[in-house]
C-alpha cells in the first residue's frame, strides 16, 4: 500500500503530519480526520487550562480531571470512543471545590459539548 502525507498547519506549531492511504478502493474521510484533530486539539487546550488553574490556585485534586482527559484522548486516538466519559465534567469540579462560579466550569462544560459533537458527527 502506498502512502502520501498531509500536513495541517492549523493544528499546532509545525502542523500535524498524518499518513493517509492512496491506494484505489481505500477511501479516506477527511472530514472525520479533521473532526478528530479538532477534538484532540480541544482536549490539549483544556488540559493546559486545568494545569494552569491547578498550579496557580494550588488545586491538586484537578489531577483527576487531567487523568480523565488523558483517557479520553487515548480513546479518540484509538477510535474507541462510543459514549461521552466526560458527562457531568463541570459538576465534578464544582462538587470537588464547592465552587460553582469559577470560570473553569465553563471550560469543562465546553469540552463535554465538544465530545458530544464529535460523537454525533461520527
Amino acid at each position: 500500500m502506498n502512502f502520501f502525507t498531509s500536513v495541517y498547519s492549523e493544528y499546532g506549531k509545525g502542523g500535524a503530519l498524518k499518513l493517509l492511504p492512496s491506494e484505489k478502493g481505500c477511501s479516506v474521510i477527511f472530514d472525520k480526520i479533521m473532526k478528530k484533530f479538532n477534538l484532540l486539539s480541544e482536549i490539549d487546550k483544556t488540559t493546559a487550562y486545568i494545569e494552569n488553574v491547578m498550579n496557580n490556585e494550588k488545586k491538586g485534586g484537578l489531577k483527576d480531571l487531567i487523568a480523565d482527559l488523558d483517557r479520553l484522548k487515548l480513546k479518540v486516538v484509538d477510535d474507541d470512543l462510543f459514549n461521552n466519559p466526560l458527562r457531568g465534567f463541570s459538576r465534578k469540579y464544582a462538587e470537588m471545590y464547592n465552587d460553582y462560579l469559577h470560570p473553569i466550569t465553563g471550560v469543562l462544560n465546553n469540552i463535554e459539548k465538544s465530545v458530544d459533537g464529535y460523537l454525533g458527527a461520527n
